[in-house]
């Protein structure tokens, strides 16, 4: 990628490295999270098939799902 700066004609380049998400990790600080409790916050690391890190996934749609953990453990 290339930009330009149009008031002093400064130019710069970057590379861009496109490749498929191989792994997902949810990122958090606590083990069980209660209802009353405060929010928990998480985060998603995605790595491809070299466990290299994708630095911007935050742009990604997803959609968190909770399911009782019975209905888990029967999958």
């Amino acid at each position: 990628v290339y930009a330009r700066d149009i008031l002093t004609g400064q130019s710069v380049r970057c590379d861009v490295i496109i490749d498929k998400i191989q792994t997902i990790e949810i990122v958090y600080t606590t083990t069980r999270l209660y209802l009353e409790d405060a929010p928990e916050l998480f985060k998603l690391r995605a790595h491809d098939q070299h466990g290299s890190t994708f630095s911007s996934i935050e742009h990604f749609p997803y959609e968190w799902k909770l399911l009782n953990a019975a209905i888990v453990d029967e999958q």
